[in-house]
Formats: C-alpha cells, structure tokens, sequence
C-alpha cells in the first residue's frame, strides 16, 4: 500500500517543480552544454515551461538536456532538494502543538485554547495521556480555534535560518551516503571481488 506522507511530499515536489520548470531546464541546459558528450545529451521540446499572462497559456520550449536511457533528464540544484516534509506541515503543528499556544499574545485566547485542550484531552487514573491522545486532543483544539494555525506558520517564518541549516546538514548526510559511500563500496567490489566481469545478465 502507497505511504499518503510519500505521495504528500510527491504532490509537493510536482507542484514546485512545475512552478519553477523553466529554471530547472536552464539549469540542466546549463550543465550538459558545459559537462556531457554530445551522445549524452539531446535538444527535446518541454510542455509547460511558462505561463505567458497575454495569452493565458502554458508554453513550451526546447532545451539541450542530459539524455540517458531514451529519455531526458531535469537537474534540480542539490540546495533545493529535501526527503522530509516541508518546513511548515501538518504534523509539526500537532506534535509541537504546546508551542503555538505560548506564542498567543492575546491572554484570553491562550487561556481559552489551553482550556479546551486540557477539556479534551483524556483523563486516565493511572498514567498520563500518551502521545496519540495528545495529537487527537491537539486536532480538536486546533480545529476549535483555527487561528491557531496562523500563530504556528510565524513561528516557523520566524525560523526560516533553522530550516536552511536542517536543509544543509540532511544534503551533506546524503552526499556521505550516496557519492562517497557508494564510491568506496564500488572501488571495493572491483578491487576485491570479480562483481564488475560478472556481466549484466547474471
């Protein structure tokens, strides 16, 4: 069964990749004039580079673009990427839910958002809510109180840097994992086993 948070974090990335199609072809128009053979690259027509205001139309374009397999390939820059969710996102908003409520300026409302969770939240003899009581407690208090929702994206537009340097440490793990690791393990599999003469049909 297809993970919904995968297909979420897919949905995001299509969307913004369409919104920014014709800096991405510049982009890999870019590198392949500059770094690939010619029979590694190949002029190809892209549907819905730009949307021309005049015409109310998405317009196409033709870009050099690397060429692997049969078909092309778009670049993305290495700082735009991520595997997470994005930087404001639902599931943040519920398990940092004691945040947003402490940043209400407006002592009525705090008082009154902090009631209803306490209200909502379940009440148990011998332990404590537990970490699922508490998201569904903080659902129904968000939903009561929908300005909850604005208070949590200024949090995070105030800690737009935090996003930058998490975004920066995950790119570097990456690169740890899938160039210089994958590196080593391909110069161990040809130094130290027969891998490589194996042929692609084994």
């Amino acid at each position: 069964m297809p993970n919904p948070r995968r297909r979420r974090r897919d949905n995001i990335s299509d969307f913004t990749a369409n919104l920014i199609k014709e800096y991405l072809c510049n982009y890999s128009q870019t590198f392949a004039l500059a770094h690939l053979a010619p029979d590694r690259r190949r002029r190809v027509a892209i549907n819905n580079v730009r949307f021309n205001f005049a015409t109310e139309r998405w317009e196409p374009d033709r870009y050099v673009l690397p060429w692997i397999n049969g078909d092309y390939v778009i670049l993305t820059p290495k700082d735009m990427l991520t595997k997470d969710d994005t930087w404001i996102n639902k599931n943040d908003l519920i398990r940092d839910f004691h945040e947003p409520p402490d940043a209400i300026l407006d002592d009525q409302l705090r008082m009154q958002v902090s009631n209803y969770f306490q209200r909502v939240l379940p009440r148990h003899r011998n332990r404590e809510a537990n970490q699922r009581e508490r998201a569904d407690a903080a659902r129904l208090t968000i939903l009561q109180f929908p300005p909850l929702i604005d208070y949590y994206i200024r949090l995070k537009e105030d800690r737009g840097d935090q996003a930058e340097n998490i975004s920066h440490d995950k790119i570097f793990q990456t690169e740890q994992l899938f160039i210089f690791r994958l590196q080593e393990l391909q110069a161990q599999l040809k130094q130290q086993t027969p891998f490589y003469e194996t042929g692609r049909t084994t």
